[in-house]
């Protein structure tokens, strides 16, 4: 194995990296990353280049654990130091290969090699991976498979018609895209059982046929094909077997790479950029090594991913099949519990997007065990804890992927939910699984939020509420976007701590769609709740230019309660004006000081609901840089408010409804400080309830002489009443 870990310096200078031109691939390389300012460029310099061979201790699951890495640090007189990271490979079949241990990805998908390479890998992994599961040697075909036994006339089976259905068969999970024209319907289905016309099945389902038949598996099941669109009671009776047709399935076939259906994804790969320099081994053998920037041949990928990563029905597709062959953008790979990796010792291009952490979520403990050791040294209680921290990363992978039918948002994770309820330990057991939420999580479950990902490529801002009924206002699967739960107050209600709850739950109930499907789409929900209920905050979300990350981000605000003096203005206004608030250009309480191209601006912030203000609310100023008229406000605490949907209810239709609170360690509620969360709500014109966001206060230390409002009182007086409260 070449690992050197002590440097190698070399000198030289601009006019002798230039004269090795693109015959001498280290000087294009070194070029490359010196030679950036063009004619700016001095005529020449000198350089002098340190080289280390090195290993990456943080190395990816999915690379080989021993992978070689070439660390430059080059030095110009007058400039700044360059550093460099890239990626060493070579072909299987080079000289060099003896040396270097990651090897060229897998390029030709549709070769005997890459066929090879895989059954190899599904088959080591039945053999020797004792953490994964293994295929079941009597499990039953689907209702329907796709015979593969000639590809290109390919025909739709009954298994109960089989003489044997106890074979093994392999499932596809892909993108369909908007062409649904060759799924199986009533009106085609004999047909089908005859043979599927070649001409009508899209080229995805067409590889996928090809790959089951040349890896000798005969049967696949495909959901265009093998469950019938138009009969709505034969598509509930598959949807309640989903989770296990995969599960059971000897492996599936992602189609990692394909945008949808028509894509295809046997295409021919090509390799990232790339240097390739002369090798020679120990035997002297004259050899090549491939040289690629890091950024460029394994670089991070952004949420959307690749193709299935953006669907939220792959993803059940995907956490459910123990064994997954995955044709990806860069190459092909095997998945299974014990390991994510190309399917030969390669560098991927490509990183994919699920926690390695998620393949270990459904196996029993001994087999968790052998695939994570780690899991033995904790106590049942902390791997309670860490299960529910996976529940919180399942939903937040979930959410932020994209339905076509955005009525299948509980439909589509049925499964996963599924197999968490399986799995929960019996002795932590959360309890009756409601609309995405779990009832003894209640009412700390209750604190999830629309979390925004600001990432480049990434347009994720708040969404309206479906038109469409998915969910009740309360469950996070009626909002649209990612979704961040609290797992790890779930796990903290369930042992007891140190937070009040001042909630109860009295009812949590929803109506099923089909009670075939537990897990499944609901048409109705009913919350009541006895909690406290407090006006909400006046919202001032302030004038900005440019994201400052300095003061806060979307959902930071800092919290003031009016003095007697602003009060005393809005009731003069309210008086002066009457009904012409038209004309009011509002009271001005502070300045807000905006940054664009290094210039500053001050703009006035005016203030404007004076009837709000007179029923005891505080007053929430987002992110900025303000700087309040102290005679008006006066500054009590922060606060973090998430908004579901871009909604905003009138302030005085605002409530706060107090999940949980506490006091500073040191202090008490007479003097001390005091936290709470808990979920912002509106009345609506049936007289019930509707969550519009969730909140986190911080208060300072109770004021002396002032008596308490709103939710000062609320979170800083030891005795507040309780209402009823129903949500829809």
């Amino acid at each position: 194995m070449m690992v050197d870990k002590g440097a190698v310096t070399y000198k030289t200078s601009r006019t002798r990296l230039r004269a090795g031109g693109p015959a001498c691939q280290l000087c294009s390389l070194l070029l490359d990353l010196l030679d950036t300012g063009g004619d700016l460029e001095p005529s020449d310099w000198d350089v002098e280049v340190d080289f280390q061979v090195d290993q990456d201790p943080h190395n990816p699951v999915d690379e080989p654990a021993d992978a070689q890495y070439l660390l430059v640090h080059a030095r110009r007189p007058g400039a700044a130091d360059r550093y460099a990271t890239y990626c060493l490979y070579t072909p299987f079949d080079d000289p060099a290969a003896s040396d270097i241990v990651c090897k060229t990805p897998t390029l030709q998908l549709n070769s005997t090699r890459a066929r090879n390479l895989a059954l190899e890998r599904i088959r080591d992994c039945i053999d020797n991976h004792p953490a994964c599961t293994k295929p079941g040697n009597r499990t039953r075909l689907p209702t329907r498979v796709i015979d593969c036994l000639h590809p290109t006339a390919p025909r739709l089976v009954v298994s109960a018609d089989l003489e044997d259905d106890t074979v093994p068969y392999v499932a596809l999970s892909y993108v369909w895209g908007r062409n649904a024209s060759h799924c199986t319907y009533l009106a085609n289905y004999e047909a089908y059982l005859r043979v599927i016309d070649y001409a009508v099945i899209p080229q995805t389902i067409r590889d996928a046929i090809l790959v089951a038949h040349d890896l000798g598996i005969r049967y696949i099941w495909v959901d265009a094909f093998c469950i019938i669109q138009d009969s709505n009671e034969d598509k509930t009776r598959e949807l309640v077997k989903m989770g296990s047709i995969y599960q059971d399935a000897y492996f599936t076939i992602i189609a990692s790479s394909a945008a949808s259906g028509d894509a295809g994804f046997l295409q021919h790969r090509t390799l990232p950029p790339h240097f390739r320099v002369p090798y020679y081994d120990r035997k002297g053998r004259a050899g090549t090594v491939c040289i690629g920037r890091r950024s460029d041949t394994v670089c991070p990928v952004a949420p959307s991913g690749e193709p299935v990563d953006r669907r939220a029905w792959c993803f059940q597709e995907w956490l459910l099949s123990p064994r997954k062959l995955m044709y990806a953008s860069d190459t092909l790979r095997y998945h299974c519990q014990s390991s994510a990796r190309p399917v030969e010792d390669s560098l991927r291009a490509i990183r994919t997007v699920h926690s390695a952490t998620l393949d270990h979520a459904f196996l029993p403990l001994r087999q968790a065990i052998l695939a994570n050791p780690d899991l033995a040294e904790l106590s049942s209680e902390e791997r309670f804890a860490r299960q529910c921290a996976l529940w919180g990363q399942v939903v937040a992978n979930y959410t932020q992927r994209l339905l076509t039918q955005k009525t299948d948002k509980l439909l589509a994770f049925a499964a996963v939910a599924e197999q968490f309820d399986r799995t929960w330990q019996p002795e932590w057991h959360p309890g009756r699984y409601v609309a995405g939420l779990w009832e003894r999580f209640s009412p700390r479950d209750l604190l999830w939020y629309r979390e925004l990902v600001n990432q480049k490529g990434v347009d994720d801002c708040l969404r309206p509420r479906p038109l469409e009924y998915l969910a009740p206002s309360w469950a996070w699967p009626s909002v649209d976007g990612r979704v961040i739960t609290r797992s790890g107050s779930a796990a903290e209600s369930v042992r007891g701590g140190g937070i009040v709850e001042t909630c109860e739950v009295l009812e949590c109930n929803v109506t099923l769609m089909d009670k075939r499907l537990p897990y499944g789409r609901v048409t109705d929900g009913r919350l009541k709740l006895r909690a406290i209920v407090a006006p909400a905050c006046i919202i001032l979300d302030l004038p900005h230019l440019e994201h400052d990350h300095e003061y806060g981000e979307d959902f930071y605000y800092k919290l003031f309660t009016p003095t007697d003096e602003l009060k005393a203005l809005a009731h003069a206004r309210i008086t002066s004006l009457g009904s012409h608030t038209d004309v009011d250009p509002g009271i001005q309480i502070g300045i807000v000081t905006l940054e664009e191209s290094n210039t500053e601006i001050n703009v006035p912030v005016m203030f404007h609901e004076y009837n709000a203000l007179l029923e005891g609310r505080l007053v929430a100023i987002g992110w900025g840089r303000f700087r309040g008229d102290q005679s008006l406000l006066t500054r009590v605490g922060e606060a973090n408010i998430y908004f579901d949907s871009p909604e905003r209810p009138p302030t005085t239709n605002s409530w706060l409804l107090v999940i949980n609170r506490s006091f500073g360690a040191k202090s008490s509620p007479a003097n001390g400080t005091a936290t709470g969360e808990g979920l912002l709500i509106t009345r609506t014109a049936e007289g019930r309830f509707r969550r519009f966001g969730c909140w986190s206060i911080h208060l300072g230390p109770r004021p002396a002489t002032r008596v308490l409002s709103g939710v000062m009182a609320c979170l800083q007086d030891a005795d507040v009443a309780q209402v009823d409260v129903e949500l829809e």
